[in-house]
């Protein structure tokens, strides 16, 4: 929402450089914190009731020292990172204080999802959502630092947030150390870094490589697409995010029937609010952009389907972390990263920058096919043989989604009529499934 904002305040190149700044922070906050707030909190605190407040305070104090770690790294070569950066050392140490505050935030955002607290969750929410574009527009409007008044603006609100909760968790947990704590989370999410990395190629990499072959201001049009599709992974991320700690109670309960129809009313929803974003492309970046990023509509479809692909492929990524083959979660994404940066080496120079939305969206199919071999697996070692998904249906709406990017491309030079009337044959279709998606709700309100 706050892009067409950014856009019309900033050139094409200063918002392609406040991205692509955005980009290497993800990289630093990887190293400087492991991401402990993912995968192995969600799984402890599911497996555990008791111990909650002090588990979270002690993985926090580990994220503490590993970012006091990473800081010292970047202190000894301050020269060096600054210039792959594009920053300077005033930055750099707002980006290390938003690293060691911001996991307590994450660590209460996935404790809120795991207990159900939906709307606590949303309140606090909002008000990070809304404090973040306030402060970057005050800082716009006041201050000659044009991006970089909106990238502090960023990070100040974040961290500010972040050491609220800091202290928070501390205060309630009242556990620095433990040992057992501290041993599980390095060995769970040690070897995930790869993974993590990965997928910020994955999903980063594109901007960064764009602007050196292209030019800042081409990374901005690409970004501005990515925005768009970020529709559908705020959606697809929140779904996610509510039927993690569902799943890892079914697996628990080895209630594997139970799992098939739930996760597959969430991708029929994806999936029609995926092909409504293509279709209505058009008509988007004509809103929330101005006539320098028109070109942008012809990368919405495949970075949408992306983001339907990562979904899909976050389905069997649960069932490889509950049973703890991490190994197997880093080779997927490795393999899809890798694959990646290929194929943009070689189409961005040949084809141009607008290629890239198709290389990502290949990658991350190849993503999700590893992980479905992956699960397979699993599936005949470790659940009996019992399969927890239709993986015949995930497998046709991933096709079906692709071969509709491809098509909405097409429908771009046909009159707007059709398109929409193509829409509102989605909204029918998603009239019909209202008692599917309804089930996804009602399903996460009554388990246990």
């Amino acid at each position: 929402m706050t892009v067409p904002i950014y856009i019309r305040m900033l050139t094409v190149s200063e918002y392609g450089r406040y991205v692509t700044f955005l980009s290497w922070k993800d990289i630093v906050m990887i190293f400087a914190t492991f991401n402990l707030f993912y995968g192995v909190y969600t799984k402890y605190i599911i497996d555990h009731e008791k111990d909650r407040d002090g588990y979270t305070s002690c993985m926090q104090c580990l994220c503490t020292l590993l970012t006091a770690a990473a800081f010292i790294v970047y202190m000894l070569m301050h020269k060096f990172w600054n210039n792959l950066f594009a920053a300077d050392i005033k930055l750099m140490l707002l980006v290390f204080m938003y690293c060691l505050f911001t996991p307590a935030y994450s660590f209460w955002l996935a404790r809120q999802r795991a207990e159900y607290n939906y709307v606590r969750m949303v309140f606090v929410s909002l008000i990070v959502i809304l404090g973040v574009p306030v402060t970057s527009l005050c800082l716009l409007y006041i201050t000659d630092l044009r991006e970089r008044a909106v990238i502090y603006g960023y990070l100040s609100v974040q961290l500010l947030t972040g050491f609220f909760f800091y202290v928070w968790h501390l205060v309630r947990g009242k556990m620095f150390y433990n040992r057992e704590y501290w041993t599980s989370g390095l060995r769970f999410n040690l070897p995930l870094l790869p993974h993590y990395l990965s997928l910020l190629i994955l999903s980063q990499s594109d901007r960064i490589m764009i602007t050196k072959f292209a030019g800042s201001d081409k990374a901005g049009i690409y970004n501005l697409a990515y925005q768009v599709s970020v529709v559908m992974n705020v959606v697809a991320d929140a779904m996610n995010g509510a039927l993690t700690p569902w799943v890892y109670r079914k697996l628990k309960e080895k209630n594997y029937e139970k799992l098939k129809s739930v996760p597959k009313a969430a991708c029929i929803f994806l999936q029609i609010i995926s092909a409504a974003v293509i279709l209505s492309a058009p008509e988007i970046v004509q809103v929330i952009g101005t006539k320098e990023y028109l070109e942008a509509v012809w990368i919405i479809p495949p970075v949408t389907a992306s983001a339907y692909f990562v979904f899909c492929y976050g389905l069997f990524c649960n069932i490889e972390f509950y049973y703890f083959r991490t190994k197997y979660v880093t080779l997927a994404t490795f393999a899809g990263a890798g694959m990646n940066l290929i194929l943009n080496l070689f189409f961005i120079p040949q084809a141009g920058y607008l290629a890239a939305g198709y290389t990502t969206a290949v990658s991350y199919f190849i993503t999700f096919s590893i992980h479905y071999l992956v699960y397979e697996s699993l599936r005949k070692c470790c659940m009996d043989g019992n399969s927890v998904y239709d993986t015949l249906f995930i497998w046709r709406s991933c096709i079906l989604l692709f071969a509709c990017s491809c098509i909405g491309s097409i429908l771009y030079r046909l009159p707007a009529a059709v398109r929409y009337g193509l829409i509102l044959f989605f909204i029918a279709v998603t009239a019909i499934f209202k008692d599917k998606v309804a089930s996804v709700i009602s399903e996460i309100k009554t388990a246990e």
